[in-house]
C-alpha cells in the first residue's frame, strides 16, 4: 500500500549541484556589478547569464527565478496593475477621469 501513497513528483535534477547552488547564492548575493553588470539590480535574465558564465549550464530566465526563491534570495513579489482611468477619492468611491467623464448636457 505505500506504494498508492501521493506524494510529490521529484522531478528532474538540478543542473547545478548543492556546492554550485552555494556558490550562485554567494553569486547573487555579491551583487550584479561584481558579475559584471552596470547596475545594482539583478533581473532572472541577467542571473541567468551570470550562471551560464560562471558554470556553463543555460537556465530559462523564469526557471532562475525559481531558483533565485528556492534559495530564499528573493521573496516573489507580484505587481498588481492599476487602472489609470480611474482614482479613488473620500470614502474610497471611484471617480472618472476627466477624460472619461460624460459631457455636462
Amino acid at each position: 500500500m505505500d506504494g498508492l501513497r501521493k506524494r510529490r513528483a521529484p522531478g528532474r535534477p538540478s543542473r547545478l549541484n548543492a556546492e554550485q547552488l552555494q556558490l550562485a547564492a554567494e553569486l547573487y548575493r555579491s551583487g550584479p556589478r561584481t558579475a559584471g553588470f552596470q547596475t545594482d539590480r539583478w533581473t532572472t535574465e541577467r542571473f541567468a547569464g551570470a550562471i551560464r558564465a560562471r558554470f556553463g549550464i543555460q537556465y530559462d530566465p523564469d526557471h532562475v527565478g525559481r531558483i533565485i526563491h528556492r534559495l530564499g534570495l528573493r521573496e516573489r513579489v507580484r505587481s498588481h496593475r492599476s487602472r489609470a482611468d480611474v482614482l479613488y477619492g473620500p470614502l474610497s468611491a471611484p471617480v472618472l477621469s476627466h477624460a472619461e467623464a460624460a459631457p455636462a448636457s
